[in-house]
C-alpha cells in the first residue's frame, strides 16, 4: 500500500467524492461544508494524534 497525499483543492474534492460514492451518509456533510481547506503540517504522525484527540 503506497501513501498518497493530496496536493491540491480538485484532488481533494475528488477523493471526497470517491469517499461519498463508498458512503454517500457523507453527502449531505459535502453539501453543507463544500471543500475545505488544505492544511499543511510537518507533523508527521504526532500531529495526527494531537488532530484526533
Amino acid at each position: 500500500m503506497s501513501l498518497q497525499t493530496i496536493d491540491t483543492p480538485e484532488e481533494l474534492k475528488t477523493q471526497i467524492m470517491a469517499l461519498i460514492a463508498i458512503e454517500p451518509k457523507f453527502a449531505p456533510i459535502y453539501e453543507q461544508v463544500g471543500v475545505p481547506s488544505l492544511r499543511h503540517n510537518t507533523g508527521g504522525f504526532e500531529q495526527l494524534m494531537r488532530a484526533i484527540w
